[in-house]
């Protein structure tokens, strides 16, 4: 797991949402707070934890996962591109960029909703913009 400091913890990050609670779909000032891997029933993933900036919502948090393969066009690319603000060099993607030197990074984020099989509706991260 990589964290922003040595003293953080995905697990003590506060969560998103109560139970019932959703964040209002929207544009939210943010900064990756950890990335962490993990394995489901697939594939191996990343986590990406990001904290939201603003008043309201200050400390919350919404994830992001992808699959760890990665190349320009993959989910890990993208987010990796979005956050970076830039390409990653054909270097890069040969030996395998490292996420967690993104940790810390300021950017924004776009949450949407969506439903999952049992009806219950969440938050999603639609889009990063740096």
């Amino acid at each position: 797991m990589y964290v922003a400091n040595d003293r953080t913890l995905v697990n003590e990050i506060r969560p998103m949402t109560q139970d019932n609670e959703v964040l209002p779909a929207g544009l939210y000032p943010a900064h990756l707070k950890a990335i962490d891997s993990f394995q489901n029933a697939y594939s191996p993933r990343y986590r990406f934890v990001f904290c939201i900036d603003d008043d309201m919502n200050h400390g919350q948090t919404i994830t992001l996962t992808t699959a760890t393969n990665l190349n320009s066009k993959s989910k890990l690319g993208q987010t990796i591109k979005a956050l970076l603000g830039r390409e990653l060099s054909d270097r890069e993607l040969i030996n395998s960029f490292n996420p967690a030197c993104l940790i810390g990074t300021v950017c924004k984020i776009l949450t949407t909703h969506e439903t999952n099989k049992a009806g219950k509706v969440y938050s999603t991260i639609d889009r990063i913009l740096r």
